[in-house]
């Protein structure tokens, strides 16, 4: 039996990508962009290279700082159904 992590929910990534669509259209500031960026390109990575387990600890600690950010800049509602798909990975 692997002891590889397994990749996340396919229905959780389709979550994680709607409410960083609502994200982008709410806050366009760089800091944010960049924050979205790094989530997505660590999701296409986990898609390129399935068998490297360092890629989903980072996409959720990256959707964490996200959560982090926005709930700086007042946007704690968006900022609690991150970490609410985070807690369910």
């Amino acid at each position: 039996m692997s002891s590889q992590a397994l990749p996340p929910d396919p229905d959780l990534i389709l979550e994680l990508n709607r409410v960083t669509e609502e994200v982008l259209a709410t806050l366009r500031n760089t800091a944010v962009v960049d924050r979205v960026t790094v989530v997505r390109l660590i999701q296409q990575m986990m898609l390129l290279r399935p068998d490297d387990p360092t890629y989903p600890p980072r996409m959720w600690e990256n959707v964490l700082s996200l959560a982090d950010m926005l709930e700086s800049r007042g946007r704690a509602d968006l900022a609690v159904r991150l970490r609410s798909i985070a807690a369910r990975r």
